[in-house]
């Protein structure tokens, strides 16, 4: 059956062993790699609070305002990274936090 969907993308692994020949409907999260999705407009409120990861978030605010989202669990973006950039240049400050029992 037909799903009215706002984002559609593919599968975030390239791993034979996890992928399926079918499709997800709902919530269902997409590789920000390659994914599409109809425009809200600026009256949706959809404002992106993150730098790196912004496709968990835009799934999470379109799903949240009514949205459906379609993953094509056949297909998956295979990529080597070259160069710095991406979650890896995003988290390189770490930080430890006490308890306050001190530990």
């Amino acid at each position: 059956s037909a799903a009215p969907c706002q984002m559609w993308g593919l599968y975030g692994v390239c791993n034979a062993w996890f992928m399926s020949h079918s499709y997800s409907v709902g919530l269902a999260k997409t590789t920000g790699q390659l994914q599409g999705y109809v425009n809200p407009g600026k009256d949706a409120g959809v404002k992106l609070s993150v730098p790196v990861m912004e496709d968990y978030e835009r799934c999470l605010i379109l799903c949240q305002a009514g949205g459906t989202s379609m993953r094509v669990n056949y297909l998956a973006v295979k990529t080597v990274n070259k160069g710095r950039g991406g979650c890896d240049s995003s988290f390189t400050q770490v930080s430890v936090e006490k308890q306050r029992d001190g530990h």
